[in-house]
């Protein structure tokens, strides 16, 4: 909404509450600005206080475990020392269709080769 040069500031999307900031705090760890967030939340009914207590709480997410191969690979590299393997991948992929079956031996294949590869084991 203009009219001429003159630029109507926006319109607040939401309303406010103006709270007093907290004086002498104890903010040394995580969990205390957490409460205090939660705090400044229920006073003022700002939602992002509450989110940003909330990741304060969450725990981090460590991925996923690791997965123990050393006796796979050991098995795969004995196949094809013997002989009963043509390629150190053969001798992969029949190991990974002898320990997880058949719905996924290409993907453990790769995962055992990358390990062996990097020495890992």
């Amino acid at each position: 909404m203009t009219a001429g040069n003159v630029v109507a500031p926006p319109a607040p999307h939401r309303s406010t509450k103006v709270v007093a900031a907290p004086t002498a705090l104890n903010l040394k760890t995580p969990r205390a600005v957490a409460v205090e967030l939660e705090k400044l939340a229920a006073a003022s009914g700002n939602a992002a206080f509450a989110r940003a207590a909330r990741a304060l709480f969450q725990q981090t997410s460590t991925g996923r475990p690791a997965i123990n191969d050393r006796r796979a690979i050991e098995e795969a590299v004995a196949l094809f020392r013997e002989g009963n393997a043509r390629s150190m991948n053969a001798a992969f992929r029949q190991v990974a269709a002898a320990v997880h079956g058949f719905s996924n031996v290409r993907s453990v294949a790769e995962r055992l080769r990358q390990k062996w590869k990097a020495r890992k084991i």
